[in-house]
């Protein structure tokens, strides 16, 4: 009882009421489509759900063993670029010092795709799934829904059907174009970005070689 009322004062510091908006919802739908599609089937459910970091506010979306997960979803028409919001989100520094190896994960999302699903029907797919195995991972599936500013009571408000078009990884190492906080003057924070994902293809990795880490 007393974690269920801390994470509701958590949501309602967050401001309920409130749908998420476009770029939350994309945002939101890159995630589970990238829990659903590998870390379920590759680390296992429970594993899969302790390793979503992103609605916890962790520093990165996904991390597992050594390997963080930085994911970035954006409609497949977009050539502009991958935004990145502060100076931290490619940072691979985790919380306590630990050095991990980061990747950073675009998802290419087909819009208004008549094939594809809402956002409702995505959170319905996975919680389908999570059911038949077991209602206490459901639970721990529907906390982090909240923690994302997801409510069943606004799924009407989400109508956009989406399908991914493609999954691209990048392996975030030193050369990687980047600014983290040893790069840049330490008044300074907050820093946004936008890197030409497109001209990265030097980094870029298969995503068999990337999946692969995630059970070492």
């Amino acid at each position: 009882l007393l974690k269920k009322l801390n994470l509701l004062q958590k949501f309602f510091q967050k401001g309920p009421g409130r749908n998420l908006s476009l770029e939350g919802e994309i945002g939101l739908i890159g995630e589970l489509y990238f829990l659903k599609n590998f870390m379920m089937p590759n680390v296992g459910l429970v594993r899969g759900l302790s390793a979503w970091k992103g609605p916890l506010s962790g520093l990165h979306d996904f991390e597992t063993g050594s390997v963080s997960i930085e994911i970035k979803t954006t409609p497949a028409e977009i050539k502009h670029g991958i935004k990145i919001h502060n100076e931290a989100q490619l940072d691979n520094t985790r919380k306590g010092g630990d050095v991990t190896s980061l990747y950073l994960c675009v998802v290419l999302l087909k819009g208004e795709d008549p094939d594809g699903m809402t956002l409702a029907e995505l959170v319905k797919t996975i919680r389908d799934e999570i059911e038949s195995s077991s209602s206490v991972n459901l639970n721990v599936f529907n906390d982090l829904l909240i923690q994302s500013n997801y409510l069943d009571s606004h799924a009407a408000h989400y109508k956009k059907k989406f399908s991914i078009k493609e999954y691209k990884f990048y392996i975030v190492d030193d050369n990687f174009p980047k600014i983290t906080k040893n790069k840049v003057h330490y008044a300074l924070e907050k820093i946004s970005y936008t890197i030409k994902i497109d001209q990265c293809s030097e980094f870029e990795r298969a995503s068999d070689d990337v999946v692969g880490l995630f059970s070492e």
